[in-house]
C-alpha cells in the first residue's frame, strides 16, 4: 500500500515538473510601427482577417505586416473613431464622434452617412441582418438598411 502511494505520488511529482508555464510571444504595436494613435477604443477582425484599430486619429487596418490608416483627411466624418463593424457587403461602418457614420466600401472609397432623427453623437455600432445599428451620446438608437 505504502508502495502504491509512493508511485502515484512520484508519477504526480514527474507531471508536475513537466507542466509549466509556457511563454508566449507578444508583439506590441505602437504608433512607431504605423497605428494612427495610442488610444484604442476598439478591435474588429473583418472577414479577410484585417485587423481594425478604432483610435483618436482615424481607423487603422493592420494586415499583419503594416498599417493602412484612414482619418478626416481621407473623407472620415472625423479623427474620433468610436467603433467599427463590417456588414455582409464587407463594408466597413464607423461611428464617429464629433462627426457622424462614415462607410468605407470594398474599393476603399469613403463616405459620410445621415442618420436622420438622432441629435447626438454616434458611440457605438453593430450589425445584425441588413441593419446597421447606432447607438448615440444621448442614448438615442437608431439603425440604417446596408
Amino acid at each position: 500500500m505504502i508502495k502504491g502511494r509512493n508511485t502515484v505520488l512520484l508519477y504526480c511529482l514527474l507531471c508536475c515538473m513537466a507542466i509549466r508555464a509556457q511563454e508566449v510571444p507578444l508583439r506590441q504595436l505602437t504608433v512607431e510601427d504605423g497605428l494612427a494613435n495610442s488610444v484604442v477604443y476598439r478591435i474588429m477582425q473583418d472577414s479577410s482577417g484585417y485587423m481594425w484599430f478604432c483610435t483618436d486619429y482615424g481607423l487603422s487596418r493592420y494586415d499583419g505586416y503594416e498599417f493602412l490608416n484612414f482619418n478626416a483627411a481621407n473623407a472620415l466624418a472625423s479623427n474620433y473613431v468610436m467603433s467599427v463593424e463590417e456588414d455582409d457587403d464587407s463594408n466597413k461602418w464607423m461611428s464617429c464622434f464629433s462627426g457622424g457614420i462614415s462607410r468605407l466600401d470594398v474599393s476603399m472609397k469613403i463616405s459620410k452617412v445621415t442618420l436622420k432623427g438622432i441629435s447626438g453623437d454616434p458611440i457605438h455600432m453593430a450589425y445584425t441582418k441588413g441593419k446597421v445599428w447606432s447607438l448615440s451620446s444621448r442614448n438615442e438608437l437608431g439603425y440604417i438598411d446596408s
